[in-house]
């Protein structure tokens, strides 16, 4: 399916959290998960002009972060293709002094302009290495040239 204009996407959320003791038994039978890293849930939306466009999970406009000041966008200036894209990130900025302008990409709902509602996790999660060709070697997952 097309996503050729703005409209708001709701992120997929869980319907409830896995206690700590069962996930062993879950990751046995092939599940997958990831870490939530405590940040503001952020829907990024990226123009064909790669201009960036940022939402909250509410579908309101962050208060806390000027993304007109953040380089952590910069990354999203050269996407492939000449459609839409759409993330869903934690900004990592407004809970801590430590962390700024950082944002961990999590999960992608459009890649250029084809809307991913109905693929897998994992499906999505290889979509994202290969568009920001990230090496994953030994469990440690880093951002290559």
């Amino acid at each position: 399916m097309k996503y050729e204009s703005y409209t708001y996407l709701y992120p997929p959320r869980p319907d409830r959290a896995i206690p700590v003791e069962q996930l062993g038994f879950f990751e046995k039978r092939g599940w997958v998960g990831q870490m939530k890293k405590n940040g503001t849930c952020t829907v990024l939306f990226v123009t064909p002009e790669k201009k960036v466009i940022t939402k909250t999970r509410h579908n309101d406009d962050h208060k806390m972060w000027k993304q007109n000041e953040s380089r952590a966008l910069e990354i999203f200036e050269n996407l492939p293709g000449d459609n839409w894209y759409v993330f869903v990130v934690e900004t990592l900025h407004s809970k801590t002094s430590m962390i700024k302008d950082t944002l961990y990409i999590f999960d992608i709902l459009v890649n250029d302009g084809e809307l991913l509602v109905g693929s897998t996790f994992t499906e999505r999660m290889d979509t994202l290495k290969e568009i920001f060709n990230v090496v994953d070697e030994d469990n440690v997952v880093s951002l290559s040239n």
